[in-house]
This record gives structure tokens, sequence and C-alpha cells, in this order.
């Protein structure tokens, strides 16, 4: 596992247009950045956790500028599972990415990244997050699912 834990980057993008748009997770420190291509709802679930787990810091501002992911964005894998936590000694917030693996016989092995961050860090992913989220297809009102010409809301049925 490939660990970052001074002058950590985490940033989150997404590229195209809404309903077609490819999501970005980009995490690394002084020494380089990894990006990885992630779902939409990975990238939410990162923000939810990281509010749950912000409410046990002190408060804190969150910074106007939306950090982004940095050129070149050519994704190394695509996560699979991932943790969050805290590492006590140094107040920070840990965020674990796995690569997804879709088949179990695959013997290729990826390497798994863990970043440390500050609190504010933390905080303005959710800021960046609530921004790319703005920019989404509103969602259905009866089921949730994102609305757009080609949505067939399955609670019609």
């Amino acid at each position: 596992m490939q660990e970052f834990r001074e002058q950590t980057h985490l940033a989150t993008g997404a590229i195209g247009k809404p309903g077609k748009r490819v999501f970005y997770l980009q995490l690394g420190d002084y020494s380089g950045n990894i990006t990885l291509k992630a779902e939409k709802q990975q990238i939410v679930a990162i923000a939810q956790m990281f509010k749950k787990v912000l409410q046990d810091f002190p408060p804190g501002e969150v910074e106007d500028a939306m950090t982004s992911p940095v050129e070149p964005i050519e994704p190394l894998w695509a996560v699979g599972q991932l943790g969050i936590g805290v590492h006590a000694p140094t107040n920070q917030v840990v965020l674990i990415v796995d690569p997804y693996v879709a088949d179990e016989n695959d013997e290729t092995e990826a390497e798994s990244f863990k970043v440390h961050l500050s609190a504010q860090q933390a905080r303005n992913f959710v800021k960046t997050t609530e921004i790319l989220l703005a920019a989404s297809r509103p969602p259905c009102k009866l089921c949730g699912l994102p609305k757009g010409n080609d949505h067939i809301c399955p609670r019609l049925n």
C-alpha cells in the first residue's frame, strides 16, 4: 500500500456533460499525483463519510477555491473499495482507496493507496463534491434516479 502523509493532495472532478460524465479522484503528495477513475456514487460516499467524521473535529471554514484535479488526468485504475477513518495522533482524516477487481481469479495486483488529510482538506473535498453535484441532472422525485431524456421511472410501472 502506498501512503501519502505530507503535503497531500485530494481532488475530484468530472469530465463530460451531465449524464455522460466520467468522475475522477486524484490523490498524492509533493512527489506526485495519482488519478483514479471513480463512480459518482463513490465520490458522494466519500463526501458523506467525511461529513460524519468531521463532526468530531473542531469547526472550520471552507476555502473558496475548488480543489480540482491537476493535469494530466490519466486514470491508473478504477476505484473499488473505500475506507475512511481518523488517525488520532496526528488528528488527520485518512482515506484508503483499493482498486476495483472485476474477476477474483485475476492475479494482476494493483497497489492500494492511503492518504492522510487535514480536516480542512476534507471540508474542501465535501464542498467540491457539492459543487459537482449541483451541475448534475436533477433526481426523479419518485425513484431518486437522475432524470433525463432516457429516464424511465421504475415506480411508474
